[in-house]
C-alpha cells in the first residue's frame, strides 16, 4: 500500500475515533462538575421529620417503685404469670398472687395460699423472718393447652410447726408441683417431688429454672455449716441432694431422652417417726453427666461444689445458668454453668480463697472457679443473684449480669465475655430504706418486657414494709421524643406501599454491595437544598 493510501485510511478512521472519545472521554472533560442538576427542594432532616440533633441516650439508672397501691410483706418471687400478660408475685409466707402487669394496679387475686405447710420462721428471734417460699417457676407449656398447667414451688416445711414459733428445726426442703384449675392452684393438687430432711437452718438453695432443653434445673445448698466440720454431703454424688444443681425431666419423656429414678436419698439422718426423704414424679435425663445404671450415684446431679446458690437464673440466648453463691466468712462469688459436670470448689475453696478441706481425691467433675468473687467481702456480704439483662429500656446493661447485696441494698452490673471472663463490675443503684440482713434485697424479678425488678423484704414480716422496684433508665425517653415511631411519619415516601420516595429523596445503588445473605436492599439519600443548584453550601465535597 502506498503512503498516500495509508494516510487516506488513517483519515477515514479519525471521525470514528472522535466519536468514541466524545462518548467515553471528552464528555468527562467537557461536562460541568459532577452532581445533581434537577434537584428537588427538601428541607433539612427530611423537612424536619427527624430531630436536628442526634438523640442522646440517658444512661442514668434509677429504681422506680412499682405496685405501690398494694401491700407487701416480704415478696420473694415476681415473674410473668405463665403465658399471659399478668404477673405472679409470691410472699415468703406462702401466698401466691396473680397481679396485672399495670404497675399502678390496686387489686390482686390470691391464687394459692399454703401458709399452713410453709415454714416461715424467726431465724434469730423476733423480727428475723427467714425460710418459707424459696422460689417458683411455671412449666414452659403452661397455658398452651398441652395439659401441663403446672407451677413448681421450692419451699421449706416443718413437720409439726409452720406458725413462726419453732425456729430450730428439723425441717424439710421441698420441691412440689401444683396444678392450675383455670382460676387457682389447689393446695390439694400438690405432688411432692423432692422431700429432703434437713437438720440445719439455712443454705437451702432456691435457684430454679427451666433450660432451653425443657429440663428443670434446681440448685440447693450444703445444709448450713461452713467450717472445718462442714457437712460431708458436699463433694459427693452418692449421698443426698446437697451443694449442687439437679437436672430433671419433669415430663417423664423416657425412651432415648430420660429414664426413671434409680437411687434414692440417704435417709440415715431422719429420726424415727418422721417422714423419710424421697424423690418422685420425674425422670433422669440420659445425658446427665454422672448417669450410672448400677445405681451408684444420684444421677440427678448436673454440677456440684456450691455453698448456698441464691439465686440461679437462666439466660436463654446463651444457654447459661448464672448463680449468686452466698459465701461464709471469706468470700461471695458468682458462678456460671457453661457445661455439665462442673465442680465449683466448695468447700476446698471459698471463692478464690482457700477453703476448709483439701481438694478431694479422687476428684469429681471439672474444676471451675467463679467468674467473679469478693474475697474479704468488702463489696458484698450476702450476694443475691439476679439476671443477665435482656430488656430494652437500658441499652448499656444489655448482656450484663445484674445482681445485688442483701444488707447494703446495692445493685451491681457485671460485664463479662461469654460468661467465662470477668471484665468489670459497676454499682448502678441502691435500694432505699434497708435496715439490715432481714430487711434487705430478697430477690430479683422479671416482668413481661424482660425488665428487672428488685424485691425488698420487710423488717420482721411487717405488712406493708416490703417493696418492689423496677430498674429503669432515668428519663429514658429524653432526647428520643421527636424521633418518628412509624415509617409513614418519616416523610421519606409519598407511597409507602410501593416505596415511592417524596420529592428530594433520591434513590441510589452501590457498585459493590456488602453480602446480605440473600436479602434485597433499597437505598435513598436526601440532600437539603432549595431546588436551585447555585450555592457552595449545597455541594458535597471531600475532606
Amino acid at each position: 500500500m502506498s503512503k498516500f493510501s495509508m494516510k487516506s485510511a488513517q483519515w477515514k478512521f479519525i471521525p470514528f475515533l472522535f466519536f468514541l472519545i466524545s462518548i467515553f472521554g471528552f464528555n468527562t472533560l467537557w461536562s460541568p462538575p459532577p452532581g445533581l442538576f434537577d434537584a428537588e427542594a427538601i428541607g433539612p432532616f427530611i423537612n424536619n421529620n427527624f430531630p436536628s440533633t442526634a438523640p442522646e441516650a440517658n444512661e442514668d439508672i434509677e429504681l422506680v417503685p412499682v405496685y405501690q397501691n398494694l401491700t407487701w410483706e416480704s415478696p420473694i418471687v415476681a415473674i410473668p404469670f405463665g403465658n399471659t400478660n399478668d404477673m405472679l408475685i409470691v410472699e415468703m409466707d406462702g401466698r401466691f398472687y396473680r397481679v396485672s402487669s399495670n404497675e399502678n394496679t390496686g387489686s390482686r387475686n390470691l391464687v394459692m395460699d399454703i401458709r399452713n405447710i410453709t415454714w416461715y420462721y424467726d431465724f434469730n428471734g423476733p423480727g428475723t423472718k427467714h425460710g418459707g417460699i424459696q422460689n417458683a417457676v411455671f412449666h414452659p407449656q403452661f397455658g398452651r393447652g398441652q395439659g401441663k398447667d403446672y407451677m413448681y414451688v421450692y419451699y421449706t416445711h416443718h413437720p409439726t410447726d409452720n406458725n413462726d414459733v419453732d425456729s430450730r428445726g428439723p425441717y424439710y426442703d421441698r420441691l412440689s408441683r401444683f396444678t392450675w384449675n383455670g382460676s387457682s392452684f389447689r393446695p390439694s393438687s400438690e405432688l411432692i417431688m423432692i422431700n429432703q430432711f434437713d437438720r440445719t437452718r439455712g443454705h437451702d438453695g432456691s435457684g430454679m429454672a427451666f433450660g432451653n432443653d425443657g429440663f428443670l434445673y434446681v440448685a440447693v445448698g450444703d445444709e448450713g455449716t461452713q467450717n472445718e466440720s462442714a457437712t460431708p454431703h458436699v463433694q459427693r454424688i452418692d449421698d443426698r441432694f446437697r451443694g449442687g444443681v439437679w437436672r430433671l425431666d419433669v415430663d417423664q419423656r423416657g425412651g432415648n431422652i430420660s429414664h426413671p429414678i434409680i437411687r434414692q436419698l440417704n435417709n440415715s439422718n431422719v429420726p424415727a417417726g418422721l417422714q423419710p426423704s424421697f424423690t418422685q414424679g420425674y425422670y433422669i435425663p440420659n445425658d446427665n453427666p454422672w448417669v450410672d445404671p448400677s445405681g451408684g450415684t444420684l444421677e440427678e446431679f448436673y454440677v456440684i461444689g456450691l455453698r448456698q446458690p441464691y439465686r440461679m437464673t437462666f439466660d436463654s440466648p446463651t444457654g447459661q445458668f448464672w448463680i449468686g453463691d452466698v459465701g461464709g466468712a471469706q468470700a461471695e462469688e458468682i458462678d456460671v454453668i457453661t457445661q455439665p459436670a462442673l465442680n465449683f470448689q466448695w468447700n476446698y475453696k471459698e471463692g478464690t480463697a482457700d477453703g476448709f478441706r483439701d481438694r478431694p481425691s479422687p476428684f469429681i467433675g471439672i474444676d471451675r472457679g467463679p467468674i467473679w468473687d469478693n474475697v474479704g467481702r468488702s463489696i458484698t456480704s450476702c450476694i443475691i443473684g439476679g439476671y443477665v439483662y435482656r430488656g430494652s429500656d437500658i441499652p448499656s446493661l444489655r448482656g450484663k449480669y445484674v445482681w445485688g447485696d442483701l444488707r447494703s441494698g446495692r445493685v451491681f452490673a457485671l460485664d463479662h465475655t461469654n460468661g467465662l471472663t470477668f471484665n468489670s463490675n459497676e454499682q448502678i443503684a441502691t435500694v432505699p430504706g434497708l435496715k439490715g440482713t432481714f430487711h434487705g434485697i430478697g430477690s430479683f424479678g422479671l416482668n413481661n418486657d424482660n425488665e428487672l425488678l428488685v424485691l425488698k423484704l420487710s423488717q420482721g414480716g411487717l405488712r406493708g414494709d416490703g417493696t418492689i422496684h423496677r430498674i429503669s433508665q432515668t428519663n429514658s425517653n429524653a432526647g428520643n421524643s421527636t424521633l418518628p415511631t412509624r415509617l409513614s411519619q418519616t416523610g421519606i415516601f409519598s407511597n409507602l406501599q410501593n416505596l415511592t420516595p417524596n420529592a428530594g429523596v433520591i434513590p441510589y445503588d452501590v457498585n459493590n454491595p456488602l453480602w446480605s445473605a440473600g436479602t434485597d436492599k433499597l437505598r435513598w439519600v436526601a440532600i437539603p437544598n432549595d431546588g436551585n443548584v447555585n450555592s457552595g453550601a449545597e455541594q458535597i465535597s471531600y475532606i
